[in-house]
């Protein structure tokens, strides 16, 4: 029944697209999953040995299903949307203006928050990668 079990874990594995940190919750998962099942068997002693596999292999597909959903989740998270241009105009025009020192004080920051609808971070965070680009761009 094990080998039974490790190989349908391992047709699991091969057959879904996980990453290094999937597959380390996967191992921990396995061995918590062969504690359970254990636990389980004097309680689930009615169950035949084709039952209790095919109740591991629902888990199995349960928690790979699970894990390829986060995965995605993470992707997507991690994907960010550009600025669109409306709310970088007032940010461009500042930096034109003050080109020699593109450095807004808090106050400036706020109203240019205010004017292009950022948070203050988004605003701070646009000033220092747009000062990298500048940089950049006169090289």
């Amino acid at each position: 029944m094990r080998r039974e079990f490790l190989s349908r874990v391992a047709e699991l594995l091969d057959s879904s697209a996980l990453d290094v940190a999937d597959l380390v919750m996967a191992n921990e998962i396995l061995g918590l999953l062969e504690k359970v099942l254990a636990n389980a068997r004097s309680a689930a002693a009615h169950l035949s040995i084709a039952e209790k596999s095919a109740l591991a292999h629902t888990m199995l597909q349960q928690y790979f299903e699970s894990c390829a959903q986060h995965a995605a989740a993470r992707v997507v998270a991690a994907r960010k949307e550009r600025l669109s241009e409306r709310p970088t105009m007032a940010l461009e025009e500042w930096f034109d203006e003050h080109r020699s020192s593109p450095y807004p004080s808090a106050i400036e920051r706020q109203e240019l928050s205010r004017q292009s609808g950022l948070s203050d971070q988004q605003v701070k965070t646009w000033f220092v990668n747009k000062r990298a680009r500048s940089k950049v761009d006169r090289s």
